[in-house]
């Protein structure tokens, strides 16, 4: 009787355990469910931008729009690409000219770029209403979920009926009780030897996936590092060389007077500084996120480092027919920080506007301020370009990521980039306001690299 009731309190003890069990996992799959509903959107936009940036870079670098925009090889070459991305259709649109490739129909809705070519193209990728890719994602999480629920259900259900087998009821009877109850007990022990057993294996089994994982995450972030390395290189040597030979030609051009020729060389010469530029950037990333980022502070005149940079942004000023204004403040002292990375940051942030600033205004003011004890240089640069629309703000500080207003190279990148290193010299980028009509960003940097304005890490917000 008294062993009868041991095992009784043993099997409650089980079932209890269970209970609890079953409320944790219930509890893990209602907050997964919650986590992807929220980033459903979110997920999508970031598939559909990056498709259309994958459409606009395959059409504008392998199709001559000029012969072919309206000929039967052209649907032949994108629609397999169209097949690859999320779109249903595309549309290409000239001044003189429209084609629609695909499944089109007028409920969809449209993914812009423009595309770099000579004759300007803009590119309309059709896609389902973003709420019905919502809704599908939505269902395909949510039968995943209950899948995963039921089946974990059906576990706890064969464990239950497996520890009700344990369960004795007492009888007149004391030996046939014994008999019983010795031959239950045996039978609950054996299976939760048995269910511990399995839970056993299946933590070994999961450790051994999570170690090799993270031993494939070590070899691909190895991979990258020869990838970039190597990319470094090979792009670096006869790029030097075009940049090179350029300055030479351009300085033939000046002594022939030659300006059609050397309008031309120009234009060589500035996007080889650029691509110089995106590799630069890219390697810096890479840096950045692997916490491999050396930094070299040094003092500086801060004068001096306004004008190399505007002397060598002329070229590109002059190419987009910008006037640029310049006002740095009196007196305004040295710094200690990187010179190179403060460099970076101020080109990259320069060069944004005069790419999408045509024939307008740039106003560059450079200050010295105090607040809450903190020294800081304050860059503000404003333009009278195309502007940023408060949907694509938070856009701006993402890597990779295209606004829908702009061309396919985009602005986020170089800006990214600019608030990472602004916030290793203990600064940020912020961008004070945007219209329709220009863009206002604001740098501040601490004039004591040992002294940030505030406690940042190296992740963007």
């Amino acid at each position: 009787m008294e062993k009868t009731s041991q095992h009784q309190a043993i099997a409650f003890s089980k079932q209890t355990q269970i209970d609890w069990l079953l409320g944790f996992v219930v509890l893990v799959l209602l907050l997964s469910l919650v986590i992807n509903f929220l980033e459903i959107k979110n997920d999508i936009e970031n598939r559909l931008s990056n498709d259309a940036d994958v459409l606009a870079y395959r059409i504008s670098e392998s199709v001559s729009f000029n012969t072919t925009l309206n000929s039967t090889s052209l649907n032949q070459y994108i629609q397999p690409i169209i097949e690859k991305t999320c779109f249903k259709a595309i549309t290409l649109q000239t001044p003189d000219s429209e084609i629609t490739i695909g499944d089109y129909s007028k409920k969809m809705q449209a993914t812009t770029r423009h595309l770099h070519t000579d004759t300007p193209i803009k590119l309309f990728a059709w896609s389902p209403h973003i709420d019905k890719l919502i809704t599908q994602k939505g269902l395909e999480i949510f039968t995943y979920h209950a899948l995963v629920f039921s089946l974990f259900m059906a576990l706890m259900w064969y464990s239950k009926k497996q520890s009700n087998t344990s369960t004795v009821i007492e009888t007149p009877e004391v030996q046939q009780t014994t008999v019983i109850e010795t031959v239950s007990t045996k039978q609950g022990e054996g299976s939760v030897n048995k269910k511990l057993k399995e839970q056993e294996n299946l933590i070994h089994q999961l450790t051994s996936e999570l170690n090799s994982a993270h031993a494939h995450l070590e070899e691909l972030q190895q991979t990258k590092h020869s990838i970039l390395s190597n990319m470094s290189l090979e792009l670096r040597t006869p790029l030097d060389a075009i940049i090179g030979y350029s300055e030479l030609l351009l300085e033939d051009a000046e002594k022939l007077n030659n300006e059609e020729v050397k309008h031309d060389i120009q234009r060589i010469h500035i996007a080889g500084k650029h691509l110089n530029n995106l590799i630069n950037d890219v390697l810096d990333l890479a840096k950045i996120e692997d916490g491999t980022l050396v930094l070299n502070p040094e003092h500086f005149e801060i004068q001096e480092l306004v004008d190399q940079a505007i002397k060598s942004l002329q070229p590109t000023v002059a190419h987009h027919q910008n006037t640029l204004t310049v006002k740095t403040q009196n007196n305004i002292g040295s710094i200690f920080t990187d010179k190179k990375r403060l460099s970076q940051i101020f080109f990259n942030m320069l060069t944004n506007a005069c790419i999408y600033t045509e024939q307008g205004d740039i106003n560059l003011s450079v200050t010295r301020e105090t607040a809450e004890d903190s020294d800081f240089i304050k860059i503000e640069i404003s333009d009278t370009g195309i502007g940023i629309t408060q949907d694509n703000i938070n856009k701006l500080f993402k890597e990779f990521t295209h606004n829908d207003d702009y061309s396919y190279d985009g602005i986020g990148f170089s800006v990214a980039i600019s608030r990472r290193l602004s916030h290793a010299l203990g600064g940020d980028i912020s961008i004070n306001n945007s219209t329709d009509k220009g863009s206002n960003f604001v740098i501040t940097i601490s004039t004591d690299i040992n002294k940030p304005i505030n406690d940042k890490d190296d992740e963007l917000d």
